[in-house]
């Protein structure tokens, strides 16, 4: 769901219209099967015609957490207090150097990234949705009202794709 995040399941109603429903707010998005078909072929073929759509647009600057932050603080108290514990301080260090390196995603997602380029590479355009392909490289698919969908890739880049009325 766009809405709250939560999973949205197909439901259809007595005169057998097609309806997604939030499992957590209800809210209802009237999406057919073949619209949500639709979407994700097109938005596959867009990538495997052009996997540079798969880069992040801009790399992140590292920016600290007050958790961190507070850490940093802290071993800097330990360090000049009157008794040094060096066992606890090197633990202390090594575990804020651990949460400082998972704020920087920017390798991670270039990584992911190249996967997913990878992946792209094996086909010249589907004429069906690929399961595989899909489960692969799709994080999660949202639908908006205005029949906009959200596709979020494994690297952390979301596509938007506004279903047009006529288009399938």
């Amino acid at each position: 769901c766009h809405r709250c995040g939560k999973h949205i399941s197909r439901k259809l109603d007595g005169r057998k219209n097609e309806t997604w429903l939030c499992s957590d707010c209800y809210y209802g998005y009237r999406i057919t099967d073949d619209m949500m078909r639709f979407i994700i072929l097109s938005v596959l073929n867009t990538l495997i015609a052009n996997p540079d759509k798969v880069d992040l647009n801009k790399a992140k600057s590292y920016q600290p957490t007050d958790e961190i932050i507070r850490r940093e603080q802290n071993i800097s108290q330990k360090l000049n207090a009157a008794e040094v514990d060096v066992q606890e301080i090197i633990k202390l260090i090594l575990y804020n150097s651990e949460q400082k390196y998972k704020e920087c995603s920017d390798y991670d997602n270039a990584e992911k990234s190249n996967i997913i380029k990878h992946r792209l590479s094996e086909f010249k355009s589907l004429g069906s949705i690929d399961t595989n392909l899909l489960s692969d490289i799709v994080e999660e698919i949202q639908p908006e009202t205005d029949y906009s969908f959200y596709i979020k890739l494994t690297n952390g880049k979301t596509i938007q794709h506004k279903f047009k009325r006529g288009e399938e």
